[in-house]
């Protein structure tokens, strides 16, 4: 048995001009045909052509169709058409351009990819310069037109993704619209499950560059010990665990610094307030409490130096869990920490 025996793509071209192309299979030949139809604005057809695909094999239980057309500057018609095969590893799909002048049909690459429904794209897009955008429940990949990859992006790499059965954290992509810079809106659900049982789904509209980049732009630097007391870096050590902000009228970024104390923030173009957060005011002091960044160019640096007030520790001790069960094992977190400016010597916790 097959699947999606007839379908068809209109597109209007700038010319007033309608492009109807339609993917069947013919019961005569046994094969995979296209036809191209093109109209004018008051819906008299002027060309019919018909284009046979002998690259797409006659196979049982699979599911051929056509996901995107596209006419390119050359006159030509670009279609992408996917053999979908459920009980097998991997899928095929076909790039074909349909010679509208010449009635020629030519296989410009196929590749294949996972049959599994995690996997299968969600939309294959053609762009108007003949590139392919491949887009899948999280992520986003280009290829160039003559099926080279370009680039591969996963959109929210700390969250699950989830199909079907929505269980935990994720994040559901459904949709994309390319945009006349060949930038992206992407369209989809963000949902979250809490320990009560509680499931939160939001909305979620991503704006990403052309690039499948989201976050243009790059905040970062480096947080250390003042040792010299001069506020300028000295080779000195640095510090882990910082939380940094950047913030504008418009969005806040957080990022903690890593055990050397540099940290990271990625954010759109505009102006930020970058500051850190002291681990205490007591003992410690920055020399300048925020800066203000400009991200006009690719990366932009912020550095903070930390001096200490007096040499002392300051410890911390927080137990806690998320609910009590009675007649069931419970957890307690313990967490602990020095903020102070010395080490603490023969320090230990005792639980009672």
């Amino acid at each position: 048995m097959y699947g999606f025996q007839y379908q068809i793509r209109i597109l209007k071209e700038n010319s007033n001009q309608f492009f109807i192309t339609g993917l069947g299979f013919n019961a005569s030949t046994l094969k995979y045909e296209c036809f191209q139809t093109i109209a004018d604005s008051t819906g008299n057809f002027l060309q019919y052509n018909h284009f046979p695909l002998p690259e797409i094999p006659k196979i049982d239980s699979s599911f051929v169709f056509l996901y995107d057309a596209k006419f390119l500057n050359t006159n030509k018609m670009r279609t992408v058409i996917a053999q979908i095969k459920p009980n097998q590893p991997f899928s095929n799909f076909f790039v074909h351009d349909l010679d509208i002048n010449t009635t020629a049909e030519n296989l410009m690459y196929s590749f294949q990819d996972s049959s599994t429904l995690l996997q299968l794209p969600v939309r294959l897009l053609l762009e108007k310069s003949g590139n392919l955008i491949t887009f899948k429940a999280n992520s986003i990949a280009k290829k160039n037109a003559v099926g080279q990859l370009l680039w591969n992006r996963t959109i929210f790499p700390d969250r699950t993704i989830g199909v079907g059965t929505e269980v935990g954290d994720y994040v559901l992509l459904n949709n994309l619209q390319i945009l006349n810079d060949s930038s992206f809106y992407i369209i989809g659900r963000f949902g979250k499950k809490f320990s009560n049982g509680f499931n939160l789904v939001l909305g979620v509209l991503i704006k990403a560059n052309k690039n499948g980049v989201i976050y243009e732009r790059l905040i970062k630097g480096n947080v250390f010990v003042d040792a010299s007391k001069n506020c300028m870096f000295d080779a000195e050590p640095g510090f882990q665990n910082v939380l940094i902000e950047a913030k504008n009228t418009n969005s806040i970024f957080y990022a903690v610094t890593d055990s050397i104390g540099n940290y990271s923030i990625p954010v759109d173009n505009g102006i930020y307030e970058v500051k850190p957060y002291l681990p205490n005011n007591t003992y410690w002091n920055a020399c300048v409490a925020s800066v203000s960044v400009n991200t006009l160019i690719d990366t932009t640096v912020a550095n903070f130096a930390f001096q200490k007030n007096a040499e002392c520790p300051f410890l911390n001790v927080d137990i806690s869990t998320p609910y009590l069960r009675r007649c069931f094992d419970n957890t307690y977190q313990i967490k602990y920490s020095n903020n102070g400016t010395a080490t603490a010597q023969n320090a230990f916790i005792k639980l009672n």
